[in-house]
């Protein structure tokens, strides 16, 4: 015999609402709680045979829906309906636990008529925010401030921040293409700051961030990585952005129980309405396919200081009558930038020169006469009145040849000393060089030389190794690697935030729980914690696994207005053990 509140589980009919959009902006509904006698009173302009859906999860993965109706009149339906036309699902056991579920856009209309006198109508889709973010294009970039005459980025600008750039892609119209843009929310999502990373800018400034004609849902899927988030719109047109639980005991409890033995004294004891029948045909999968031994995590290109002369309490050289020219010797290949700390005469604001124009070049038998490496300029608009700190950096982007003497020039510009470019000088020991016509030089060694920096490029990269994985029996045959690559992260601090969440999953062997169950009174949806108590078969096991994906399926039953009411579910978890098996026991 069954208990009392499992039999309510799996006896008591269940109820489905269906509203879809027709072409006069109104809906067309299957109501079984409309009327003073429901279900039998309920509204119906159509008759719902069958309904199942995946709503979208916590982890991004976009939902699914399919309805079957059947049209009275064969006139009703078929003529008003379209294409992106909106389909809102209900469940629940009574009127008053009724829950919107799912909201679809419809993307098939399939009509069959197995007989002269019969049809019947299929619309599926995927949900209607799946549908809106996968199909626009947005072309723009953000990029953060530089500190004053640096490379470095400016901690004072929070323009970049990931919160940030999602507000700007949703509600922004420069970030579209089509001019005038159709925003997100022109399109009816709702986008309410308290929604978007529960009302923080994220707390992670990229250096920059681009999107050349991309779909907007992978770029948010891109900076969900960064901030170990999720986003979706849920079936109120809400748009939502949401830290994900690093540690699977965080997960938010439904409170549900599902198990295959209704007399098991754990079932008997739990709270009323939170009860799963699970049916037979389940299965369990133990995989190592996300695995890994090592992780490398890749950044962007770092830029760094490579050779440098920084000390500018000698004065300076002007360029007005003479090529300026200092000698460096590169540590690292790669050239990115090269920084100088230069100014402008002061008459020269009014009768400005020319841009500065600099030059990098090979030594040749200890003179800057070899070949021509980079010819760059500073913009003379670069140059401000009355500025403190002169260091003007350009890009060079070339490459060089390490422990091999090069020069970086500073060609002769200027009508008269109050008319040209200074350049300042200091320090002790390096060698420099000054002409009067860029070919004959005078070389002095040891002294006081122009303050320059010479930046390098190389990408950040930061190993995480697994030291959960301390089986050194399994250790040759499991040993996967993987690289995370994160182009827009440029510092260590942010990369080892990043590499703390994807290697709590990838360290840990993952476990799979697939069943069909009869619904509880609590309606379970993606992205809980369930407690999964499987008693009755050779595999037992009892332990929470978090519902990776649901579909949520009705079938109706001989009248049309109630039917029968299942989950599929899937269940994850991630194991804490180095290897084997977690949960389970023959």
């Amino acid at each position: 015999m069954v208990s009392g509140q499992l039999s309510g589980i799996i006896n008591q009919p269940l109820l489905c609402k269906v509203t879809i959009q027709n072409l006069s902006g109104g809906a067309y509904v299957y109501d079984p709680t409309a009327g003073s006698n429901p279900p039998y009173s309920g509204q119906y302009d159509f008759i719902l045979l069958q309904a199942t859906c995946s709503p979208v999860s916590d982890y991004g993965v976009a939902g699914t829906f399919s309805i079957k109706l059947y049209d009275p009149t064969y006139t009703t339906i078929l003529p008003n309906i379209f294409q992106y036309g909106e389909v809102m699902i209900w469940i629940g056991k009574t009127a008053a636990t009724l829950q919107k579920v799912f909201l679809g856009s419809i993307e098939h209309i399939v009509v069959e008529e197995p007989a002269q006198n019969e049809q019947y109508i299929t619309l599926s889709g995927p949900d209607w925010g799946s549908s809106i973010l996968k199909n626009r294009i947005i072309n723009y970039g953000w990029y953060q401030l530089k500190k004053p005459g640096l490379n470095d980025p400016d901690p004072a600008d929070l323009t970049t921040r990931v919160g940030t750039i999602v507000t700007n892609i949703l509600t922004q119209g420069y970030v579209y293409p089509q001019q005038p843009a159709l925003k997100i929310t022109d399109q009816g999502v709702i986008v309410n700051p308290a929604n978007i990373l529960a009302g923080t800018d994220g707390g992670l400034s990229l250096p920059f961030f681009e999107a050349n004609f991309e779909f907007v849902d992978d770029k948010l899927s891109e900076l969900d990585s960064y901030v170990n988030a999720a986003h979706y719109i849920d079936a109120d047109k809400n748009f939502i952005m949401k830290f994900l639980p690093l540690d699977q005991s965080l997960v938010p409890d439904s409170g549900v129980l599902l198990t295959d033995d209704y007399t098991d004294s754990v079932a008997q004891g739990w709270t009323s309405g939170k009860i799963g029948m699970i049916e037979p045909g389940t299965s369990y999968e133990l995989t190592s396919e996300m695995h890994k031994g090592n992780i490398y995590g890749l950044g962007g290109n770092q830029v760094q200081i490579d050779q440098s002369q920084q000390d500018s309490g000698g004065g300076s050289d002007s360029t007005y009558n003479q090529y300026l020219a200092v000698k460096f010797t590169p540590g690292k290949q790669q050239l990115e930038q090269v920084s100088l700390y230069i100014s402008k005469s002061t008459d020269a604001f009014n009768t400005n020169p020319t841009d500065c124009l600099v030059d990098i070049v090979y030594d040749l038998n200890g003179q800057p006469n070899g070949s021509t490496v980079s010819s760059v300029s500073i913009s003379k608009d670069s140059f401000a009145s009355g500025e403190t700190n002169h260091w003007h950096t350009v890009t060079i982007g070339a490459n060089l040849v390490i422990g091999s003497p090069f020069w970086i020039i500073v060609r002769k510009q200027g009508a008269d000393a109050s008319h040209c470019y200074n350049w300042y000088k200091g320090g002790s020991g390096q060698t420099v060089a000054t002409s009067s016509d860029g070919v004959n030089w005078t070389v002095t060694t040891n002294t006081a030389g122009y303050c320059f920096e010479t930046w390098s490029s190389t990408p950040l990269l930061k190993i995480a190794p697994n030291w959960l994985d301390k089986n050194a029996n399994w250790k040759k045959n499991d040993y996967s690697e993987s690289v995370i690559r994160k182009p827009f992260i440029r510092d260590y601090q942010s990369m080892n935030w990043i590499l703390a969440q994807e290697t709590y999953t990838l360290f840990r062997y993952k476990e799979v729980f697939r069943c069909k169950v009869f619904s509880p009174d609590t309606l379970i949806t993606p992205g809980q914690k369930v407690r999964i108590r499987k008693q009755l078969s050779r595999y037992r096991f009892d332990a929470n696994y978090v519902v990776s994906d649901i579909t949520y399926n009705f079938q109706a039953d001989e009248q049309g207005a109630v039917g029968s009411f299942t989950f599929d579910l899937t269940g994850t978890l991630y194991s804490t053990q180095p290897s084997g098996q977690t949960t389970g026991a023959s």
